[in-house]
């Protein structure tokens, strides 16, 4: 049996201590005598590439400095990450470091869901060693001199040129990646384990272009094997300054620079990785070094290991992705958006439940209106936009986000919702469309471009062509695409997802009763429900009664006439009541004026204007004619159809049964005084008349 022994807490607190101090006389004594063997210095790029370059330089000098052999041991793999992983996992005693750089450092977390390594607590920086930028250089076949020729080149040929990077998650991959969405490019990566393959390959043919850094590159542009087209610096490179950036070719605030260091295990005594810092500064310092360096391109940096931890972390959080799945109600599964995010290495993932702030402060203010777009269309898609486009701007305050994304076509109107929601709140930000830059110009190339870069995606409808373009959430669902592209087709009755076909809703009509409170349904059938539930419960009732079909031809924002069908039971329902309750509550003139705005607020909305000054200012007016519509409206459902059926206001009623009445109103309205207001209204009329006939 074991014994359990209770040691008092200031004996523990003694040995704590002791035992701190033991390890800090042993890490003393063992940065003294440090170092006392040969240093291992890994080197995450291949013999040959700049990074080895500058690495055997800065070892060479160290051996003389430290009085030790310095062995460069190149471990290439994985992009540089077998190499940082490498000496993450060694033993921290100051006999083992890593040249490094951003692509396993700051890029890879968010490239790789399963990193073995935290950059950031698995290792500690000793010195920021050099800064390049790179140079965007194509074999001498392509019939491309410029940047804008490169572009209109891969368009031309979408998906059939490759580029060639020396690594997934390198710089040079993720700098062409950004010009490929920037300048809407179809081209194929092709990783390499390190620039020199990667430059052979493109001398070569077998791919076609290539950012690198100027050492491997410098001799092949020379002897016209590559062309260089741009450098991705801010301002022109000093080593080819005949070169221009990319942001003069056509790409204002394109900049991306590769940078390098050396770091050891977490762990590594401060003595020690101190002692490190100041022999390398002084070795990026010599004359000598500086000079042969700087002719090969390469701008040396230097500094404290603290400058290089803030460099690490600025630019991790520089190249992080976000992902947001807003749930508006759609009532799709949602956790794979959130598992297809985690796979793809994505941190910051959120998904939000919108659903109710979507019905209370969207739909709900949109139906005080009554709006209708052309007659028909009950803005479902439109009026959920504003509301992703506001959650998207507040997100990406949130993490420090500089640009946005959106999955709209070219095409349509989403683009315009979205975007305009983005600039009306927050005016500098940078959006990134996709469809538009990348000229995915039909739904079949979307899912081949899928295909081809291995992205998870549905493709059920394959046999017969790209599924239909929906879109749903609590308001409605909608759908493009197919059959539908021919006006004079009939929908495919599998097609609708909320609605029984009329026809075959049931027999029986089933009466429905809604109350509200300043024009918002506060209680269906005598239940008070949140909004969300309000709209979820109608949706169910319609849908069970073959309500609230529509099929629509409509004019776009864009220019283009385009055919949708759309589902929409609870506010087609919605609709019908609030008409029944304002009919009811609402001054004739008042009511008039709404109908009048109601064109105009409907299609502010279409067009992405929710957040424009002017549907705020009608907003302020229409919810302002709001205060008096409270009561209820009873409605009943049959085959497609929804019928008022009644309506009632205990407090704020204008109608009067004592004068619209046909039977006796004891004299509450006086018909007599209808004579002189008939009169006055008939003169306009028997002026002109009797003028016409004066000079027939």
């Amino acid at each position: 049996m074991k014994e359990l022994r209770l040691i008092p807490l200031c004996r523990l607190l003694t040995l704590a201590a002791w035992l701190a101090l033991c390890w800090a006389v042993a890490e003393g004594a063992s940065a003294q005598t440090w170092p006392d063997r040969p240093l291992k210095f890994v080197v995450a790029a291949p013999a040959g590439s700049s990074i080895d370059v500058l690495a055997r330089i800065i070892g060479d000098r160290l051996k003389d400095r430290l009085g030790q052999a310095i062995v460069v041991d190149n471990r290439p793999a994985a992009g540089g990450t077998a190499a940082t992983d490498f000496v993450a996992k060694s033993p921290p005693d100051g006999y083992t470091m890593v040249m490094s750089f951003n692509g396993p450092l700051a890029f890879g977390p968010h490239l790789y869901s399963k990193l073995p390594y935290d950059p950031q607590k698995d290792l500690a920086p000793v010195i920021i060693t050099s800064s390049q930028p790179n140079v965007l250089a194509v074999t001498a076949a392509l019939p491309a001199n410029s940047v804008k020729e490169l572009v209109a080149y891969a368009k031309a040929n979408p998906g059939k040129l490759n580029f060639a990077s020396v690594g997934n998650g390198s710089s040079s991959h993720l700098t062409m990646e950004l010009l490929k969405a920037t300048a809407g490019m179809d081209i194929v990566h092709v990783p390499f384990n390190g620039s020199p393959p990667a430059v052979t390959a493109t001398v070569q043919g077998e791919t076609q272009m290539l950012f690198a850094v100027m050492q491997p590159l410098q001799a092949q542009i020379q002897a016209g094997r590559l062309r260089a087209l741009a450098v991705t610096t801010a301002t022109r490179f000093a080593l080819l300054p005949d070169l221009p950036t990319v942001a003069e070719a056509g790409f204002p605030g394109f900049e991306a620079l590769a940078w390098n260091g050396v770091l050891v295990p977490a762990a590594t005594p401060r003595p020690i990785v101190q002692r490190l810092n100041t022999e390398i500064n002084a070795i990026l310092k010599d004359p000598a070094v500086k000079s042969s360096l700087n002719a090969q391109g390469f701008e040396l940096v230097g500094g404290t290991p603290e400058d290089f931890a803030n460099l690490i972390r600025s630019e991790s959080e520089k190249w992080e992705v976000v992902t947001f799945t807003a749930d508006i109600g759609q009532g799709e599964e949602l956790e794979p958006a959130r598992a297809k995010a985690k796979a793809a290495g994505v941190t910051q993932i959120y998904v939000d439940d919108l659903r109710e702030e979507f019905v209370r402060d969207f739909v709900y203010p949109m139906f005080r209106a009554n709006a209708i777009y052309e007659g028909e269309y009950l803005l479902g898609t439109s009026i959920a936009r504003p509301l992703i486009a506001k959650r998207q701007i507040e997100i990406a305050r949130e993490t420090g986000a500089d640009t946005v994304s959106h999955g709209a076509t070219g095409k349509g109107n989403d683009q315009v919702r979205f975007e305009l929601g983005y600039y009306a709140l927050e005016p500098g930000i940078r959006v990134i469309a996709p469809w538009r830059e990348w000229d995915l110009s039909s739904r079949e190339n979307l899912l081949a471009y899928a295909e081809r870069h291995a992205i998870p995606i549905e493709m059920k409808h394959r046999g017969s062509g790209a599924p239909y373009s929906m879109d749903a959430n609590l308001l409605h669902i909608s759908y493009e695409g197919r059959a539908l592209e021919d006006p004079a087709q009939e929908p495919e009755e599998d097609m609708w997802r909320w609605t029984v076909a009329p026809e075959k809703a049931p027999d029986a009509a089933e009466y429905l009763e809604l109350d509200y409170v300043r024009g918002d349904i506060v209680a269906v059938n005598g239940k008070a429900l949140p909004p969300a539930q309000v709209l979820t419960e109608l949706n169910r009732l319609g849908g069970k009664h073959g309500v609230g079909r529509l099929d629509l031809v409509e004019n776009r924002y864009v220019g283009m006439k385009s055919r949708g069908c759309y589902e929409t039971p609870g506010g087609t329902i919605m609709l019908k009541a609030h008409r029944a309750i304002e009919s009811l509550c609402l001054d004739r003139e008042v009511a008039h004026l709404k109908d009048e705005l109601m064109p105009r607020y409907a299609s502010l909305i279409y067009n992405g204007y929710w957040w424009s000054p002017e549907r705020k200012m009608l907003q302020t007016m229409i919810d302002a004619s709001q205060a008096p519509v409270n009561g209820h409206a009873r409605l009943k459902l049959y085959k497609g159809n929804v019928m008022v059926v009644g309506r009632a206001s205990k407090t704020d009623s204008l109608f009067d049964p004592a004068i619209a009445t046909f039977d006796d109103d004891r004299g509450a309205y006086d018909q007599k005084d209808a004579a002189g207001f008939v009169k006055l209204n008939a003169l306009r009329l028997r002026i002109e008349t009797i003028l016409a006939r004066k000079y027939k």
